[in-house]
């Protein structure tokens, strides 16, 4: 799920007695404390819960069972209740964690087993409070012939650290499962199992890659090009009144920037949130990010009274690419 901050509304061109853009900028990000983002890879997740959060999402749609898998597994078993016949070993958890662990390193996903598995298979984290957003700061001087001289002040801006943890190749306990075995008409409590395999937990991993890259491209395209454009166009503008020098100096930043983003560092910051947005309306909400656990015949074992589901491939995830997702 993907819940954005409070997005500010795009303004135009503030009047010489307006306040100060980048100043309502930094007391908004201000009050609005840590606005922390949240990628999560789930299984049976909602898409219809926001907060101050921002969330992504891969949904597992359900615990499947491949049809005539039971009744297969129960001639297996030779057709005796499963508690006629010990159960085999148990397999243990392949990745012991705790809430230390869905802290990550900047920009990287590791392995790690997040709250909320297996509904939860990832995790990926940013806070909008964390990025370095540029300015528009204009400096204007009256010239001996009267007119006047307006320059911008050179700006910075940074991506915001990111990290994720994704689950990582591993066989997991996840609870019972009661399964009639339809040779004996008997319901058996099964122990439930999800297993992780080397490809699956590609995929878990390359999810939570592809939503840091979005946001990561979502700041390139908004922040970043707003630095460069910013620093490209420091001047000096001369015209013979002070609003039309500082005027000019604004159209040359608005000039090199997509129309959407304007020459308001508000607007930006705006426009950051809504193309890190896309992320969830497009790889969670149309699902390339959702994941079904299949168990097939030989995954269900009467005797050790477990049944052992498998994550699915989904070609989807990597198939779009963060540049050609992310876009104003």
């Amino acid at each position: 799920m993907f819940s954005g901050g409070e997005q500010w509304e795009s303004l135009g061109e503030a009047s010489p007695a307006e306040p100060d853009a980048n100043a309502e900028l930094a007391a908004a990000l201000s009050s609005m404390g840590p606005q922390q983002g949240v990628h999560k890879c789930y299984s049976g997740c909602v898409h219809d819960q926001f907060d101050r959060m921002m969330t992504a999402s891969a949904e597992q749609q359900a615990f499947k069972i491949a049809p005539g898998a039971i009744e297969e597994a129960a001639r297996r078993a030779g057709g005796k209740p499963a508690d006629e016949k010990k159960g085999a070993p148990l397999p243990t958890d392949g990745a012991k964690t705790d809430a230390g662990d869905q802290v990550g390193h900047a920009g990287t996903v590791t392995d790690g087993k997040p709250s909320g598995f297996p509904g939860v298979l990832g995790l990926a984290t940013w806070n909008y409070g964390k990025f370095t957003y540029p300015k528009l700061e204009l400096e204007s001087a009256k010239q001996p012939d009267k007119s006047y001289n307006t320059t911008i002040k050179p700006t910075t801006s940074k991506d915001a650290a990111t990290s994720a943890v994704a689950t990582p190749v591993g066989t997991y306990n996840i609870g019972q499962q009661t399964i009639q075995n339809p040779d004996t008409n008997k319901n058996v409590n099964m122990k439930k199992i999800l297993d992780v395999d080397a490809a699956a937990a590609g995929q878990i991993k390359a999810a939570e890659q592809e939503h840091l890259d979005d946001v990561t491209q979502a700041y390139t395209i908004t922040l970043k090009a707003a630095e460069d454009a910013v620093n490209a166009n420091a001047g000096p503008f001369n015209a013979p009144k002070k609003a039309d020098a500082e005027k000019a100096a604004k159209d040359a930043v608005k000039g090199a920037l997509d129309p959407k983003l304007g020459a308001n560092p508000r607007t930006w910051s705006s426009m950051l949130q809504t193309a890190a947005n896309l992320t969830r309306s497009n790889r969670d909400a149309k699902k390339w990010h959702t994941f079904n656990y299949t168990a097939q015949a030989n995954d269900i074992d009467f005797s050790a009274k477990t049944v052992t589901y498998h994550v699915d491939n989904n070609p989807n995830v990597g198939s779009v690419s963060s540049a050609d997702l992310i876009k104003l």
